[in-house]
């Protein structure tokens, strides 16, 4: 029974990524397929069996959703970082133009925030609808995110500078 245990869970990240490769007619790589499963479902080890096998940090699943988004969103620090230290764009944008300090945001992981600020990450990109990373912690009731952004020395000129912990 263990030893089936342990099979399934070394064979699972090998299944999910043939599934996306196959139901998405994805172009990436198998290792693109198992890194972007990996950083999806919090496994550090094997994105880092994913990155050892060639995957690029770049990768983007069926949604457009890198593996840094994926992590940015689930909060996982040490998968951000480990995907920064491979090359990982902090400033790449997956759908709508959101990127992964906006997932972030909305998500309120204030760690991951410090993290990709620290990287570069821009935070005053905006999206297409002309939205910023302080604007989505605020719209998603963020706090501990627009805290973390404001002190980073985001402004939103284009509404009050005052944030309504209220709304």
């Amino acid at each position: 029974m263990i030893l089936a245990i342990v099979i399934a869970a070394v064979a699972l990240p090998w299944v999910w990524a043939k599934a996306l490769r196959s139901l998405w007619g994805a172009t990436e790589s198998v290792a693109d397929c198992r890194l972007i499963v990996a950083a999806s479902t919090r496994d550090f080890f094997g994105a880092q069996a994913a990155l050892r096998e060639g995957a690029s940090p770049e990768a983007g699943g069926c949604a457009r959703l890198s593996p840094l988004i994926s992590a940015s969103a689930n909060g996982d620090v040490e998968m951000v970082e480990l995907l920064l230290r491979h090359g990982a764009d902090a400033n790449a944008a997956g759908p709508c133009e959101n990127t992964a300090l906006m997932f972030a945001s909305m998500f309120d992981r204030d760690e991951v925030i410090r993290v990709l600020l620290r990287n570069g990450a821009d935070a005053n990109h905006r999206d297409d609808g002309g939205e910023s990373a302080l604007d989505r912690a605020i719209e998603y009731r963020a706090w501990h995110a627009a805290a973390e952004l404001r002190q980073a020395g985001q402004v939103r000129p284009d509404k009050s500078l005052q944030l309504s912990w209220s709304d």
